[in-house]
């Protein structure tokens, strides 16, 4: 624990761009930090719940509930976009020129300057919890309409190829990150922990935990 961290919300996201480090939560809460350990309240204008933010195109972007999209240059005064959609939005990234944004109902918003958005949904995808991006391809992990686990690829965010479904019914998978050779993503089958690896975001192998 490092602080006193100056708010009473629980935190349910984490980002890193441009020399600053944000954490976001509930009730609206963004936390600002040049370093980890020291931490400054931000005002971002809204109560929603906040739970995804990256940084491209010289700005932050960060996205919540009920459509929420927020715009800041500097990670310190937050103005509100138009989303164009009331979907809870539930992680974004940076990449090939533009922000993506997943979301639930198979929402994804892209946008090449955080300001103005097209949105999309895609077809047997219930929700969408995460969204990444390794520099070739976008990788989202969520929940099919079928209530399994499942990870999509798109080479630019607006196109989007199914590549692995899990077979355990209500399974998720709710986080994907790249950690520099390969993919991880992270959720739960059943009451179990699920976990599946890739090294190009085609092809998964999820072991046995």
């Amino acid at each position: 624990r490092v602080g006193p961290v100056p708010s009473g919300d629980d935190l349910v996201g984490v980002a890193s761009g441009n020399g600053m480090t944000l954490a976001l939560g509930l009730g609206g809460t963004i936390l600002t930090s040049p370093d980890g350990l020291t931490w400054t309240s931000r005002d971002s204008g809204t109560a929603a719940v906040l739970s995804g933010a990256a940084w491209g195109a010289g700005r932050w972007v960060v996205v919540g509930g009920g459509g929420t999209v927020l715009g800041s240059a500097d990670g310190v005064t937050y103005a509100s976009q138009h989303s164009g959609v009331t979907a809870d939005l539930t992680d974004v990234t940076f990449g090939a020129g533009r922000f993506v944004v997943a979301g639930t109902a198979g929402t994804v918003l892209t946008s090449p300057d955080g300001v103005t958005w097209a949105a999309r949904q895609i077809p047997e995808v219930k929700n969408l919890f995460s969204v990444t991006w390794n520099g070739s391809v976008f990788v989202a992990g969520g929940v099919s309409t079928s209530l399994l686990a499942t990870i999509l690829t798109s080479p630019d965010g607006m196109t989007w190829e199914t590549r692995w479904t899990h077979f355990v019914a209500n399974s998720e998978v709710r986080s994907v990150s790249w950690d520099g050779g390969r993919f991880v993503a992270a959720g739960h089958q059943f009451q179990n922990v699920l976990i599946a690896t890739s090294s190009d975001g085609m092809t998964w192998t999820s072991p046995t935990i």
